[in-house]
């Protein structure tokens, strides 16, 4: 379960936010904070998310499409 987060004000313009997520660190799931990353004119922004594959789940970092 998402933890709740409110993204602070961008610190300038064109930034896009990255919302916080789990991620297993070996031994446990360990949260990752949400934080800003300078945005690109050309592509779209797809949030991270998870996807299921025949062996299990896997976690899809956000990234430009």
């Amino acid at each position: 379960m998402p933890m709740s987060e409110i993204a602070p004000e961008a610190p300038g313009a064109g930034m896009v936010w990255v919302k916080g997520h789990w991620n297993w660190n070996g031994r446990r799931y360990v949260w990752v904070e949400g934080r800003w990353l300078p945005g690109k004119r050309d592509g779209r922004w797809i949030e991270g998310h998870w996807d299921e594959r025949p062996r299990g789940w896997i976690w899809i970092p956000g990234h430009y499409e």
